[in-house]
């Protein structure tokens, strides 16, 4: 029976960390089903998830507790199960939209869906520093669930619409 492992990581960002966790999935034989890797600042971030019978698994474990002691990479690992590949096109909307960034800005979107009872599948927001000659823009996509039933798409597309229009932000709607 195949389990599955969240692993979250966040270290200073140094060449080849990538490869030192992957490498070491690939030693305890485990599929990694996804894996995301971003560098904030000087930080590196890495979330995967694995998959491979409990033997391996716990090895794995074991392993990576010693690798981020090694490597200093602070990290999470929990175990989870039911992951599957979404569907993206068929599951999930999307909105998104560039505006100068403004705090507290994307807090107002995720309300939003939380109030709607949308879950999110996946956020991404990227604001570039105004002393980066850029203004200060920012470039946010927000992947959101849609309902299976009940849901009224002429509703919700109006209602996100007016909060795009209240916050002066022209955004893309994609359902």
């Amino acid at each position: 029976m195949s389990e599955q492992l969240v692993v979250t990581s966040i270290g200073t960002n140094r060449r080849g960390m990538v490869n030192e966790i992957t490498s070491l999935a690939a030693a305890n034989d485990l599929n990694i089903l996804y894996s995301r890797m971003a560098i904030m600042g000087n930080e590196f971030t890495y979330v995967m998830l694995v998959e491979g019978s409990n033997l391996k698994i716990n090895r794995f474990e074991s392993a990576f507790i010693n690798l981020c002691a090694r490597i200093d990479l602070m990290s999470v690992v929990k175990r989870t199960s039911g992951h599957r590949k979404q569907q993206i096109e068929q599951e999930c909307g999307k909105l998104i939209y560039q505006t100068k960034d403004q705090t507290g800005l994307l807090s107002k979107f995720t309300q939003f869906f939380a109030a709607q009872g949308l879950s999110l599948a996946n956020l991404r927001c990227e604001g570039v520093p105004e002393d980066a000659g850029e203004d200060g823009q920012a470039v946010t996509e927000i992947t959101f669930r849609k309902p299976k039933s009940d849901w009224d798409v002429n509703a919700f597309t109006s209602d996100l619409q007016a909060l795009l229009d209240e916050l002066k932000i022209e955004g893309q709607i994609e359902l």
